[in-house]
């Protein structure tokens, strides 16, 4: 799983939440996460943050899609302010989960595997 958040605090509670249930790699930035792409990461699932400097986690998506990498298609927006990150993706025409940041361990874990095990065909 690629987790990508530009606040170290939530980084490190991200990877400490979700360590026992997936190999998680975390990045600060949406650069950061294309540059591990390009050089051949491959994840099960993108755990992106809306509001990041520079690149949004929206803008992300929309970055991956275009390219046509998997993790495009398997992402999750993680983020503390939902309303606003469904209308930028609504905007761009792009369906995925959104995650308030005050989601339990529990849930975020369910909708990361779902998320993970989803078949490709079934997405937009």
């Amino acid at each position: 799983m690629l987790v990508v958040d530009d606040d170290p605090l939530m980084q490190a509670l991200i990877a400490r939440l979700l360590k026992a249930d997936f190999d998680v790699q975390v990045v600060g930035a949406a650069a950061e996460a294309l540059s591990l792409l390009d050089a051949g990461y491959v994840g099960d699932v993108l755990l992106t943050d809306f509001a990041m400097p520079r690149t949004d986690g929206v803008e992300l998506v929309a970055c991956l899609r275009e390219r046509g990498h998997v993790l495009g298609t398997r992402a999750l927006m993680f983020t503390g302010d939902v309303s606003s990150a469904k209308k930028r993706l609504d905007a761009l025409g792009i369906e995925m989960h959104t995650l308030d940041k005050k989601a339990d361990r529990r849930t975020l874990a369910l909708v990361l595997a779902a998320e993970a095990s989803e078949p490709r065909s079934e997405r937009s």
